[in-house]
């Protein structure tokens, strides 16, 4: 586990820990004998539940780039608030008595609770002890990269370390700055060849828990994507990349199944209500269907809430834009909270395509990409994806510069695909949705 990775770990602990003190209050604001009600436990279970899943869904937990304080202040008042208004609801489920004085002083304690802990200790600490020490090697220009690589990051504290390729590399340096400087990161410029002679030193830090990585590595690390004007043929050759196996693949079968079937049984009461609103806002043909490359290569039709003007592409096949004008009122809407893309759930059912996965993209434009851009048709080898890492990470793509940048997400969520991976894209995607970030 990162550093990273623990220190959410950490912190959903530490909040569960602070709700439970703030719950303590409203205990103490009610009859102490609610107490000897079965259900109390479990209300407060979930409650302390709802609000850790309210505070991920309002980006509360550390990323690569923090929030501000003022940001965080309010993602945190808004996770609170409706964290409060569940609360009778609650206690109403469980046939327990409470007052609206005690819901309010609740509702008042939570939020400023929550960011005096978060402000005063917690970040303080992950500042102190949460950030990776990294030394750079390399000669003053790619030490130059390699920082801007990093600078934006603030788990990171750089140490660097200027040679010329040519130069062999001074390990009794390296390991004195390692050792005294307490790094647990080392970045190599790619130009810089390892001899034989290297090997022993190499695997002295490594057995001491150094991780020793090159630039492209760290930028697949950091970005979280490769980077196709650096990567080779051998890059595909890895054996740590695209590495699947069956039971992954199974699982992600039955996950598409069944959640697929329960969207379609809750998208069926929607559809008469989409219908009206397109016969009044946008009247034309409910459905729209476009022909897509899909798995392998092969052609496959998917099914949309149309959200354009009839007859959009009477001009022929243009790029969708982020204002696009052939967007209607309602379209908008549509794209906005994802609904226009639903209806593909009947695409995932019939296994053409996948809960997760690159986007399919239509003939005319597949076959003018793979011109401009190397390594495209690779992602023809999963099932196209209602939602994907490159979706999450680029709202919106409309040109062959967002579609490389795109393919760089897709050939890393392709090299690391894992069932695990696809939940956190799952849990990623529905954050969006909640927070309607659409086209």
């Amino acid at each position: 586990m990162n550093k990273n990775a623990l220190s959410i770990f950490l912190l959903i602990i530490f909040d569960s820990f602070s709700i439970l003190a703030v719950s303590q209050v409203h205990i103490h604001l009610e009859h102490s004998h609610h107490l000897t009600i079965p259900g109390v436990a479990i209300t407060y279970l979930f409650g302390i539940l709802s609000l850790n899943l309210l505070l991920y869904l309002f980006d509360t937990y550390p990323s690569q780039n923090r929030k501000s304080g003022l940001q965080l202040g309010w993602s945190i008042l808004g996770a609170s608030s409706i964290s409060t208004a569940i609360l009778p609801i609650l206690f109403r489920s469980n046939d327990l008595n409470y007052s609206l004085f005690s819901v309010i002083i609740v509702g008042a304690i939570s939020p400023l609770y929550l960011f005096f802990l978060r402000w005063a200790i917690w970040i303080p600490l992950l500042n102190k002890f949460g950030k990776q020490r990294i030394l750079l090697l390399g000669d003053c220009e790619v030490i130059s990269e390699m920082f801007c690589l990093f600078e934006n990051h603030t788990q990171y504290q750089i140490d660097s370390l200027e040679m010329t390729p040519s130069r062999s590399l001074p390990w009794k340096e390296i390991i004195e700055i390692v050792s005294h400087n307490n790094i647990s990161n080392i970045c190599l410029s790619d130009l810089i060849s390892i001899e034989n002679d290297d090997l022993q030193y190499i695997i002295f830090l490594k057995m001491r828990g150094i991780t020793i990585k090159n630039k492209s590595a760290c930028y697949e690390e950091i970005h979280q994507k490769i980077n196709l004007s650096t990567v080779q043929i051998g890059w595909f050759f890895n054996e740590k990349n695209f590495q699947t196996n069956v039971f992954d693949l199974r699982c992600k079968r039955i996950f598409d199944i069944i959640l697929s079937a329960l969207g379609l049984l809750i998208l069926s009461p929607l559809v008469p209500i989409i219908w009206t609103l397109n016969l009044i806002f946008n009247p034309g043909p409910l459905i729209y269907h476009q022909i897509r490359v899909g798995y392998r290569g092969q052609n496959f039709e998917i099914y949309k809430f149309r959200s354009m003007i009839p007859n959009a592409e009477n001009e022929g096949v243009v790029w969708a834009s982020k204002n696009d004008q052939r967007v209607t009122l309602l379209g908008h809407w549509l794209r906005k909270t994802h609904i226009d893309e639903l209806p593909q759930l009947w695409n995932i059912f019939c296994g053409e395509m996948s809960l997760v996965g690159p986007r399919p993209e239509r003939p005319e434009w597949v076959e003018e990409i793979e011109k401009k851009i190397p390594f495209y048709n690779i992602r023809h080898n999963a099932k196209p994806g209602l939602t994907g890492w490159a979706q999450i990470k680029l709202l919106y793509v409309d040109s062959i510069d967002l579609t490389r940048e795109k393919l760089e997400h897709d050939l890393y969520y392709l090299s690391r695909f894992s069932f695990v991976f696809d939940l956190a894209i799952v849990i990623q995607t529905f954050r969006n949705v909640f927070f309607a970030k659409g086209r």
